[in-house]
């Protein structure tokens, strides 16, 4: 709320991050290269980061940022997937990443198991 400038028009002031608003760290979330098994980045795919600070969790942080990346990667940098891996056990991650649409296509086992999960751009979901 406080990056829209349709709600900053009422209230005054100036559109700021959460972080500049309430002066505290709650996470970095952001779009990542995607890098194929050989070390280079894959033309129109993308890797989303959310990383919540433990105060913060269960507070919709990671849901708000996840869609505004998501809308962002596919509605501004033209990105055709997006892809992101979970370790086993982040149930509250998960249940995130899966309301936010994403599709669990392969899990990675071993001495930590890993749940890659994948969003096509919407025109590709039809």
């Amino acid at each position: 709320m406080e990056m829209d400038i349709n709600v900053r028009r009422y209230v005054g002031g100036y559109p700021r991050s959460r972080e500049e608003a309430e002066n505290r760290y709650i996470g970095r979330c952001g779009l990542y290269p995607h890098f194929s098994p050989a070390g280079a980045p894959i033309p129109g795919e993308a890797a989303l980061g959310l990383y919540i600070a433990h105060p913060y969790w269960g507070r919709g942080f990671a849901t708000e940022a996840g869609q505004a990346f998501i809308d962002f990667g596919f509605n501004e940098l033209g990105i055709h997937r997006i892809v992101t891996t979970v370790m086993e056990g982040n149930d509250a991650s998960l249940h995130v990443l899966q309301k936010l649409g994403f599709a669990t296509v392969s899990i990675e086992p071993g001495a930590r198991t890993f749940h890659h999960l994948v969003l096509h751009a919407p025109a590709q979901n039809k």
